[in-house]
């Protein structure tokens, strides 16, 4: 009987399609029938069963899957039932049946070597291979996806089933061992309850589960030394050589990365990483070619974390040389973690002890400066002894020092902030891609949801800022709307929310590429602003390149206090009249208020849509609005919703920015069914009595240190 309802974990499994990147994949083995953990636990002690591999077998994975309470288990999957047959023409391998949910599965090739057994598979729409060792009556090995992130352990079991039948036999039983080590997960003393699971179930898939949760986990391991880290390593070596050597590389990978990610154990993490590539008799399990090459990235990476590490052990030396190198070694690595705020205030404090108040002052400006590096550096003081001062602690006493007052600090961090943030331009700009030729592209409006409390947005926030400033103004234009996640945010309003749940957003940052086209990967912080400029760039690039035969003309005023706009399209397609709106909004060009996030600028801010959220229909064949709106009348608004705001949440802005100086009108055509924008244009708000930034809106506005030409060359 089949012990509760597994096939609620298949979805999960299907989209993992049995391998899960990185070493501790959520698929793996069986073992003997399982019914006897311990029995099946090792090679030798396997039951007995067939010598060959003619005959009949299942294709068995182990998956973390509910019990029949719906508790968590795992449960071994029998994914497809074949055989294999010798002939002479050779061996092949036929599928007599895939398991109900699971990937359906066809063999192209079977090759057996001895006891070797390689077979070319494919799942659906992937290629897959297996690699197994027959021994004590069973396979174990491992299953690649190609072009996938990772190995995962596979066993073919021997079997006299050829279809799937419920009522005779169980495709997905509990795995034998999955009670105990479910119940030493939830240990009080959790990583040794787990590591004895881990020895205990050798051979069983659960034993890899057991070992990655433990190095997944370095931290809770407080009295492990490295004498204890290189013995429990050398057992999870020892169990992952039982499903093969693209297993045991994995597994090799795994505690190398892990150990110097854990940043507990820096000089065993270097050890390991200097024995890479050693193949001597000396080193047991050594890592293949393939291998080296797979992880080689991630191996330099984690060499240069190992390094900043040691260095910021070795800052602390009483051998002044020692030190003196550590120092000179941090420096050099400053270039690959330059928003790093513990090397920074490691690097300023022995600047400061050896009478460099200028590098010191340079350090410690960087982290109190730049978005969220001192938030981050006191979140990484929390449980540590009180220290000689935070950064800006110590940053003030060398002003004042120096000064004697505290009078123009707040302008050197402002300055501080715009240097490094325009070093930060430019090397974005540098690493990417050429831009397009966009004379016959369309323009593309991109609508960023963020919010001054949302530490991943700042990569966003940042990334849309350069990519708004690389083209003409009419061919890339940027939105922000402001939300109160995860926290109250004085720029934010009722429109902004409304927008906000058009597009039936979950969180921020949420980036929106003419309406329905997402730009994925523009989340982070500082040092993840490369990767997101990068990312935005690409798919804006690709989005200029298409056409659209929508034209907007759009004119906005402001004369006695009152801005007037009247916005018509034209070439907008007929037979998709009736989902068509034409929205505009009301953006202040720049907005300067330094955000618990650390940003300072916001540029292209939402303060209203004209007419509403939900904007204007077609009406007797024409797309066309017109809008009156006070200034006063604004800015009493949206005070009102702050304080409303500030009542209901029992919460107080200390600063509610509302100059409503340099303003624009954005205005778009959109199609309701699909979300989908068909031009946008933006115009400023013309007028003398507008003050402040003027909109960013012509191809041959002048330089700027963040924005180097405001047009396409």
């Amino acid at each position: 009987m089949i012990q509760g309802d597994w096939r609620r974990g298949l979805g999960v499994f299907a989209v993992l399609l049995i391998l899960a990147a990185g070493c501790r994949s959520k698929s793996s083995t069986t073992v003997g029938d399982g019914k006897d953990a311990k029995a099946a636990a090792d090679a030798e002690q396997a039951p007995q069963g067939p010598t060959t591999f003619p005959g009949k077998w299942a294709l068995v994975v182990t998956q973390q899957m509910p019990d029949p309470s719906g508790q968590p288990t795992f449960r071994d999957l029998h994914l497809m039932l074949f055989e294999i047959k010798e002939s002479a023409e050779g061996t092949t391998g036929e599928v007599l049946a895939s398991l109900e949910g699971a990937p359906k599965f066809a063999i192209k090739s079977v090759k057996i070597d001895g006891d070797q057994c390689t077979m070319g598979l494919t799942a659906n729409e992937n290629t897959v291979e297996y690699q197994g060792t027959l021994k004590g009556g069973f396979v174990r090995g491992t299953m690649l996806v190609e072009g996938g992130g990772g190995v995962a352990p596979a066993m073919l079991q021997s079997t006299t089933q050829t279809a799937y039948d419920p009522k005779a036999w169980d495709p997905a039983p509990i795995t034998a061992g999955a009670e105990p080590l479910v119940k030493a997960f939830g240990d009080k003393n959790q990583p040794y309850a787990t590591l004895g699971m881990a020895a205990e179930l050798r051979g069983n898939p659960l034993s890899l589960e057991a070992f990655g949760s433990v190095f997944g986990r370095l931290g809770s391991l407080p009295t492990a030394d490295d004498k204890s880290l290189k013995m429990i390593a050398a057992e999870f070596l020892d169990s992952a050589s039982l499903w093969g050597p693209r297993m045991t590389d994995q597994v090799r990978a795994t505690v190398i990365l892990n150990t110097a990610a854990s940043r507990k154990y820096p000089r065993v993490a270097q050890e390991w990483l200097n024995d890479l590539g050693k193949n001597d008799a000396t080193k047991k399990y050594p890592m293949s070619e393939a291998g080296l090459k797979t992880y080689s990235e991630a191996f330099d990476s984690a060499r240069d974390q190992v390094a900043v590490d040691i260095a910021l052990e070795d800052l602390k030396s009483d051998d002044a040389e020692v030190a003196k190198k550590a120092y000179e070694t941090l420096e050099s690595k400053l270039v690959l973690q330059r928003y790093n705020p513990e090397m920074l205030h490691a690097l300023a404090l022995y600047a400061k002890g050896h009478e460099l108040p200028e590098k010191a002052t340079e350090y410690w400006a960087d982290i109190v400066a730049l978005p969220l590096l001192e938030g981050l550096w006191i979140r990484s003081q929390q449980g540590k002894p009180p220290g000689d001062g935070s950064p800006r602690e110590q940053l003030l006493k060398i002003w004042e020092d120096k000064h004697g007052n505290v009078d123009g600090f707040d302008k050197f961090l402002v300055d501080t902030y715009n240097r490094r943030m325009n070093e930060l331009a430019e090397a974005a700009r540098k690493a990417a891609p050429e831009k397009v030729a966009t004379e016959a592209g369309r323009p593309v409006l991109l609508e960023l949801f963020t919010g001054g409390t949302c530490p991943p947005c700042i990569a966003g926030d940042v990334a849309l800022d350069l990519v708004s400033h690389d083209y003409a103004a009419q061919k890339v234009i940027a939105l922000r709307y402001h939300q109160h996640i995860p926290g109250p945010d004085p720029l934010a309003n009722q429109d902004s929310e409304d927008r906000f749940g058009y597009y039936e957003g979950a969180g921020t940052p949420l980036m929106l590429m003419d309406g329905r086209v997402p730009a994925p990967g523009i989340g982070g912080m500082l040092q993840h602003v490369n990767q997101a400029y990068g990312t935005l760039r690409k798919s804006v690039d690709d989005r200029l390149k298409t056409a659209s035969d929508v034209q907007l003309k759009v004119s906005a005023a402001l004369e006695n206090g009152e801005i007037a706009v009247e916005a018509s399209a034209t070439g907008w397609p007929e037979d998709k009249a009736k989902r068509l709106r034409l929205r505009m909004a009301l953006v202040e060009n720049e907005v300067e208020y330094l955000a618990p996030n650390g940003i300072r600028t916001h540029e292209h801010l939402v303060r209203a849509m004209l007419g509403g959220a939900k904007g204007t229909a077609v009406k007797s064949g024409q797309l066309s609005t017109s809008a009156k709106l006070s200034l006063a009348d604004l800015k009493q608004s949206l005070s009102e919703y702050l304080v409303q705001f500030e009542k209901n949440r029992g919460v107080e802005f200390p600063i509610k920015p509302l100059a409503l100086t340099g303003l624009s009108v954005v205005a778009w055509v959109q199609n309701d069914e699909d979300r989908e924008i068909l031009s946008t244009v933006i115009v400023p708000v013309t007028g003398s009595e507008v003050a402040g930034k003027p909109a960013n809106v012509t191809p041959d506005a002048p330089a700027s240190a963040t924005a180097p030409v405001n047009a396409d060359k």
